[in-house]
């Protein structure tokens, strides 16, 4: 019996068990591997770490960046009929790099806007440029997302007087 093994960046996942996901994208800095039923036990840098059931982490550059319950509802909900994502505490450009992946567009943020923590749900069936309002007011208008051909340009508003 042969063990079934992954490989994604500097990470070995050896599957121990049937249902987890792995998110892995080229130039993103995180893997995030989740379980469901079963196990994984994952091999980074000099470490290993065992998952068991509906347990969820994030590696990045070889560590540990948190730990904590897979939520299978929300992790899969991008599949399903009424296709959405899930953010919690997520930094602004990572919200905006998943959403340039589904709606096969890229980001330009010239001014380097980084810090601001989105929380929420994306309905994946809106048009993008409703994502884009719904963003901008979950951030109390503070950042404006302009589409520009198949970019998304990020700019900072000024504060109100």
């Amino acid at each position: 019996k042969k063990p079934f093994i992954i490989h994604v960046e500097d990470i070995r996942v050896e599957v121990l068990g049937t249902e987890f996901l792995i998110t892995a994208y080229p130039r993103e800095p995180a893997v995030q591997i989740a379980l469901f039923k079963g196990a994984v036990r994952l091999y980074y840098g000099a470490d290993s770490l065992l998952l068991g059931p509906n347990e969820q982490v994030r590696i990045e550059h070889n560590r540990v960046i948190n730990m904590h319950p897979a939520h299978r509802e929300e992790l899969m909900a991008w599949s399903g009929r009424d296709p959405r994502i899930f953010f919690d505490q997520d930094d602004l450009s990572t919200v905006l790099r998943e959403i340039a992946r589904c709606y096969d567009v890229s980001v330009v943020n010239p001014g380097n806007i980084k810090g601001k923590l989105v929380t929420g749900k994306i309905q994946l069936n809106n048009s993008l440029k409703q994502t884009l309002r719904n963003i901008e007011r979950a951030e109390s208008h503070s950042i404006s997302l302009q589409i520009k051909g198949k970019s998304i340009i990020v700019s900072e508003k000024p504060a109100a007087r």
